[in-house]
């Protein structure tokens, strides 16, 4: 360091060179620049006098004495003050002249004698670390934690013990009382595994060297790896950031000697200056969190340095500043103890039980080891505590890393938070966790929301983490229109409002509400315009210390399934609704497009795998119509258990029924109708139903979207069935009735031919018989929509039987017909009970009536017929013999 602070010269001729003896020096250093304040400071002087233009050596420099022979002084203004801290170079020559220089770091003391010393003659190793008789936080080796101690030393001789003693003191709680694993702590020391001296337990006049221990805990193994160079730290952290991954926790202590500029003491007399230490630490860019605690002078100048996510920052003086040894015996520096003693629950010398849990939640944070320190802190130095990018991680970061807090929100009911999510065939936008009430009752039945008013949304969030939660997390509720099409994260999304998580112990949950006005959708006109519809509503978990496991995807859908932080519930609830003068229920859905490019997807619609009871599909009619423009862009599609029944309705006729490689145009915005007809025929007990519509890529596995419709049957407490009377046999042409029996309530009798196509709506109706036709019956309750169906068909003929008289008859019979002007010829045949031809007679094709000889046939049942000359049977009908 080349700075010289202030340079004040005093006397009457800087040339003279008159002698002075040394006690009359002392005397004005004592007296006239001390102004008698020296009795707290370290004196040394030279054991000669220095001739004139002498280089005096400093730590990276030299200053060059006055051009004349003097005493030259050295003053440590400071000498409790780790170094560098303001400090004195004095010449005296006569009375009145002398040279005072403020410098920052002391000379070479070589060939100096101390004349005031008030630090102790020796300093020594406390070895009592390794006596730790506190138990351990927990009872396993920590395996995400990682270690980096670094203590430079700079040199023999003012490479002091507290240094070690430091090191010693964290490394045994590390691994003591926080488990680390030894393989997993990186202890950077002076001069490394080298036996030579490498330290000072005396003082700076009389120096006494020895080689630091290797074993930092006293169990017999070397725990220094290697000597605090430059190349090392790198290679360090070079291999930390080879190894760490996003659940590894990183702590960093730097003790001994700091620069100005806030540089970092190494051996040798090197020094690391912030940018280069910053680079390093950088490597590591995928942690949980970062923790370093900077215990040299000047390291108030890392706390904007080294800023970063889920970074805390502890040093024990500002960035202007030095740190200070603690008296009397020096064993340890000030604020570095109290610390030490805030982390590891006791003092590390005398072992006096510390208690800086101040919120009594059986972890010290970072912040309350620092507050502790800072409150225990005597001496004047300014300590420092920065979390720059997240001011909250401190309150939960320990030396056991973040807290282990998870929490999350459940994507289904089996849903335990494991991410990505297991059970994903359960679904993943239904969750159980959010729903939607009108009013803010404290309801758990997820409700319609009320269009353009104030709703309230509860959720439900969980903490499978083994810490409480910290009361600083936030839930933010995210809204769109409930349906398909396209799911952007986050472009199709609306935050409406937010709400902090208060405190959830382990394996807890708590349910939080967030009241928001919603906003205005509109309708299909068969929808009436109703105040109540269906909200897709998110929940997204944002906290400093429980990020995103996984990298969010432009799909919401995706991150749901991945990251337990999201849940969804895009559910839509039928209505009941007045539809073609029938109440019925009908689940609106919006289809939607909100990018640039056509969105090509294919439609999946079915019941829950794990659903209990009679799927919907099995109990009712499905019905989706789909806006008639947007079923016309569609060139090349497949249907799989559907049916096309007219320009955009589908009706579904078998459960996983599909609708493949549909495309919804750019910047679409539409809604669907799912129609819903519960059937009398299939009708059970059970009265609560979901129904649930998958997107998927086209051609592939892959998930796009997810919709879950709720359908709650009215119980109902008549049942009826639809009776469409007998089948009829007419000839073609002819006029009939068809007549539906009345059911009792007020109701909708359809007609349908074979082809689907609506007939006539009427209990009776009258048709045409053209050919062989099935006519469908479907009645529909106007009360609830309830429908079942029954089929008669009308069948054409060339003749028929009109009637047999009498019957039952004795000896003959005249059988009455009515014949096609087609029939040239035909005959009445009898065939017995055996299936045996006993009576065969042809008839008069131009006549309307034959009588049958009965006197030799027994008594008994038998089937009289009309047939043609080509041997069908035009009718029959069954004739009693007495």
């Amino acid at each position: 360091m080349k700075k010289l602070i202030l340079l004040v010269v005093i006397g009457v001729s800087l040339h003279c060179n008159a002698q002075i003896s040394k006690e009359s020096a002392y005397q004005i250093l004592k007296t006239t620049i001390l102004n008698n304040d020296w009795e707290d400071k370290e004196i040394f002087v030279s054991t000669a006098i220095v001739s004139e233009n002498t280089n005096i050596p400093t730590k990276d420099t030299f200053v060059i004495s006055p051009n004349y022979k003097s005493w030259f002084f050295f003053v440590d203004e400071d000498p409790e003050a780790e170094w560098w801290h303001s400090c004195k170079y004095v010449f005296i020559n006569s009375n009145n002249n002398f040279v005072v220089i403020d410098m920052l770091s002391p000379p070479n003391l070589t060939g100096m004698t101390a004349l005031n010393s008030i630090l102790p003659n020796s300093i020594s190793i406390d070895t009592s670390n390794w006596h730790i008789s506190v138990s351990p936080k927990s009872t396993s080796i920590s395996a995400n934690e990682y270690a980096v101690i670094i203590s430079g030393g700079y040199e023999p001789l003012v490479n002091w013990p507290r240094y070690w003693n430091h090191c010693s003191a964290i490394y045994s709680s590390l691994v003591n009382i926080y488990n680390y694993d030894k393989n997993k702590i990186f202890v950077i020391m002076s001069d490394g595994t080298n036996p030579a001296a490498d330290y000072n337990m005396g003082n700076r006049n009389n120096p006494v060297y020895n080689s630091l221990p290797l074993d930092l805990d006293g169990d017999g193994t070397n725990d220094v790896q290697y000597a605090a160079t430059k190349a090392n730290i790198a290679m360090v952290f070079d291999t930390l950031s080879q190894r760490i991954t996003s659940d590894d926790n990183v702590f960093v202590f730097v003790t001994d000697h700091g620069g100005e500029g806030s540089t970092i003491a190494l051996w040798n007399k090197i020094e690391m200056t912030k940018n280069e230490f910053k680079q390093e630490v950088n490597k590591i860019n995928h942690a949980k969190s970062v923790n370093l605690c900077m215990v040299q002078c000047y390291g108030g100048g890392y706390t904007t340095a080294l800023a970063g996510d889920n970074r805390v920052i502890t040093t024990a003086c500002s960035a202007n500043g030095p740190a200070y040894a603690m008296p009397p015996y020096y064993q340890y520096s000030e604020f570095c103890y109290h610390w030490l003693s805030a982390v590891s629950g006791y003092t590390p010398d005398t072992k006096v039980t510390v208690d800086a849990d101040y919120n009594n939640d059986n972890f010290v944070s970072m912040e309350e080891a620092f507050q502790y320190a800072k409150n225990e802190d005597t001496r004047p130095e300014i300590p420092q505590y920065s979390s720059p990018t997240n001011p909250n991680v401190g309150a939960y970061l320990t030396l056991s890393g973040l807290l282990d807090v998870d929490l999350y929100t459940r994507d289904n009911s089996s849903d335990s938070g494991t991410e990505p999510l297991v059970n994903i065939l359960d679904g993943f936008n239904d969750s159980p966790d959010i729903w939607l009430r009108r009013e803010p009752d404290g309801g758990t039945t997820h409700q319609l929301g009320r269009q353009g008013e104030e709703n309230y949304v509860y959720i439900r969030v969980h903490n499978r983490g083994e810490n409480t939660s910290f009361g600083s997390d936030v839930v933010k509720l995210y809204i769109k229109r409930a349906g398909i099409g396209t799911n952007v994260w986050n472009e199709d999304w609306t935050m409406i409002g937010e709400t902090f998580i208060p405190q959830i112990p382990s394996g807890e949950s708590v349910v939080v509400r967030i009241d928001a006005e919603f906003p205005t959708y509109h309708n299909f006109e068969w929808s009436q315009n109703l105040p109540d519809v269906s909200y897709a509503l998110l929940a997204r978990i944002e906290s400093d210390f429980d990020d995103m496991t996984y990298t969010e995807f432009e799909n919401t859908g995706l991150n749901v399934i991945y990251n337990n932080n999201i849940s969804c519930k895009n559910v839509v609830i039928s209505n009941a609704i007045l539809l073609d003068d029938v109440i019925t229920d009908v689940a609106i859905v919006g289809i939607d497009n909100t990018t640039e490019e056509m969105l090509f997807t294919s439609l999946k619609f079915s019941s829950p795998i794990n659903e209990y009871g009679n799927p919907l599909s099995n109990e009712a009619e499905i019905r989706i119509v789909f806006p008639s423009e947007l079923v016309q862009s569609w060139n090349d599609f497949d249907k799989i258990g559907l049916e096309h029944i007219n320009d955009n309705t589908f009706l579904v006729v078998e459960d996983n029924a599909m609708l493949e490689n549909i495309c919804i145009p750019k910047k679409y915005d539409g809604l669907v109708k799912i129609q819903i007809n519960f059937l009398t025929e299939e009708y059970s007990e059970k009265d609560k139903f979901e129904y649930v519509v998958e997107q998927y890529v086209p051609g592939s596995e892959e998930l796009q979207n997810r919709l879950t419709i709720l359908v709650d049957k009215n119980q109902r407490d008549k049942l009826f069935k639809a009776e469409g009377g007998e089948d009829v046999i007419v000839k073609e042409n002819t006029i009939i009735t068809l007549s539906a029996e009345d059911i009792g309530e007020n109701a909708v009798y359809n007609w349908y031919n074979t082809s689907g196509k609506f007939v006539d709506r009427g209990k009776n109706i009258s048709v045409t018989a053209l050919g062989t036709e099935k006519y469908t019956l479907e009645v529909i309750a106007k009360a609830d929509g309830y429908k079942d169906y029954d089929s008669v068909y009308v069948v054409t003929t060339l003749g028929k039987i009109e009637s047999i008289s009498p019957n039952p008859a004795n000896e003959q019979a005249i059988v009455t017909y009515d014949l096609s002007s087609n029939v040239s010829n035909a005959y009445i045949a009898i065939i017995n009970y055996s299936g045996v031809l006993v009576y065969n007679s042809e008839i008069d094709v131009l006549t309307t009536t034959h009588t049958l000889n009965l006197q030799n046939l027994v008594a008994g049942q038998y089937n009289v017929r009309l047939v043609s000359a080509t041997g069908e049977v035009m009718d029959s009908k069954t004739l009693i013999v007495q």
